[in-house]
């Protein structure tokens, strides 16, 4: 996260779901060859009829959007889905910035933050990274444990 705040890496809400949903769609496709479960389209629709439930947190460099992630918030949960970066937000250190706002300043009244299922067709290699990416982010500087239990489906 260091090396976030010394690039000058901010976090906001934005509504920048194009320039957002590029990034996912790059990634998705360039890893795991598939595309996100919603399109913009339907992302969009689903965030006008529902615009205090569906919000996009962005990480940004000089204004410009290198991350972020889409959260679904209901009474007690705040569910993270569709986290993504561009290279730039990769080098910097984007998500443990964007996880640490989310956890600490934007979600704090929120008992638990859910960041989600992973698919069965990840169930080795992929889902393992991503297990140890999002453990070691939120256990990063003492901030939270995370515990973990892989069933059949992969799941947190």
């Amino acid at each position: 996260m260091a090396q976030a705040k010394r690039e000058g890496l901010s976090v906001a809400e934005t509504e920048e779901y194009a320039p957002f949903w590029a990034i996912l769609t790059e990634n998705l496709v360039a890893r795991h060859q598939t595309t996100p479960v919603h399109s913009l389209a339907e992302i969009l629709l689903l965030h006008k009829l529902f615009p205090k439930e569906i919000r996009l947190v962005g990480v940004f460099k000089d204004s410009i959007l290198i991350g972020g992630c889409v959260v679904y918030l209901c009474k007690e949960v705040a569910h993270i889905q569709y986290i993504a970066t561009n290279a730039m937000g990769r080098d910097c250190g984007a998500l443990d910035l964007l996880f640490d706002t989310i956890i600490h300043s934007y979600y704090v009244d929120y008992p638990f933050i859910d960041f989600g299922v992973l698919c069965r067709r990840w169930r080795h290699s992929a889902s393992m990274r991503v297990c140890s990416f999002k453990k070691k982010a939120l256990e990063a500087e003492g901030s939270i444990t995370i515990r973990t239990k892989l069933n059949s489906e992969q799941s947190w």
